[in-house]
């Protein structure tokens, strides 16, 4: 790849940071290459670490990807990333289904906020001094506006759509579907034993919830926790202690919980 610089872009209208940011680029040959292999020439290496540093990373688009993208109006680039970025969300998702595991939640994001962070400054580069609007080698399509939309776009319904096609997983002992669901049970086992109107005096807190096993085949779980049944007139609490079981139905997408102590 061979490009020559006009006169107009060569004294690009950007901060003196920038200007140093690019004079580096130009050094190292990030003009006629693409920013891994300049990295690899014996100019890079020969470079300080400060002025590594100046170029190789970028902490704004490592904590906002793709919105930095498109805060330097790189739309088509930062449109492929959104789009890579949910594409990845989905192959991730689809692991989980199949290995019945959980991935971290920064593993859905970290990949991408770094690539965003090593090739922003390179990318801001060669936008200012060469009107690049996409890297070389991708379709002419993604730097349309019917690619940089649709793009994203597509990969952002296949997200949705496995996410409600595939099973749901089953709630933990400590998340709000389920203590939401254990206040309901009491509060119809408080109905049955004082009526009604005397069951509306009294509110219920699930707090000290520990998980006491979990079976690796169902991914159900079993707990105990303290059970806090407040009485609305006077505000004090009376806790009593509880085992319940919080089981997946076999249509997987309704859960079950059976509570045991009250």
């Amino acid at each position: 790849m061979s490009e020559t610089l006009s006169t107009e872009s060569s004294t690009p209208s950007v901060s003196e940071a920038w200007k140093v940011k690019f004079d580096i680029f130009q050094k190292i040959g990030a003009g006629e290459h693409f920013l891994y292999r300049a990295m690899s020439s014996a100019e890079y290496k020969g470079l300080r670490f400060r002025e590594r540093n100046k170029i190789s990373f970028n902490i704004l688009a490592f904590l906002f990807g793709s919105l930095y993208y498109f805060s330097k109006k790189m739309w088509a680039k930062g449109a492929v990333i959104l789009g890579v970025t949910w594409v990845l969300a989905t192959l991730l998702t689809l692991l989980e289904f199949i290995l019945g595991f959980e991935f971290p939640a920064v593993a859905y994001w970290i990949p991408s906020s770094v690539i965003c962070a090593q090739l922003a400054n390179y990318d801001y580069f060669r936008k200012v001094m060469y009107g690049e609007s996409m890297w070389g080698g991708w379709p002419s399509m993604f730097s349309k506006p019917v690619g940089a939309v649709g793009f994203p776009l597509l990969a952002l319904v296949l997200l949705f759509g496995i996410i409600m096609l595939g099973p749901v997983p089953v709630p933990k002992c400590s998340d709000t579907e389920t203590t939401n669901l254990i206040k309901q049970i009491a509060g119809r086992e408080m109905v049955n034993q004082l009526g009604a109107e005397a069951a509306k005096m009294f509110s219920y807190k699930v707090g000290v919830i520990r998980t006491t096993n979990t079976n690796e085949q169902t991914g159900a779980y079993e707990c105990a926790a303290e059970l806090s049944i407040i009485a609305s007139n006077t505000g004090q609490a009376n806790e009593i202690p509880i085992t319940y079981t919080v089981e997946m139905a076999d249509n997987g997408k309704e859960f079950y919980v059976s509570v045991f102590g009250l």
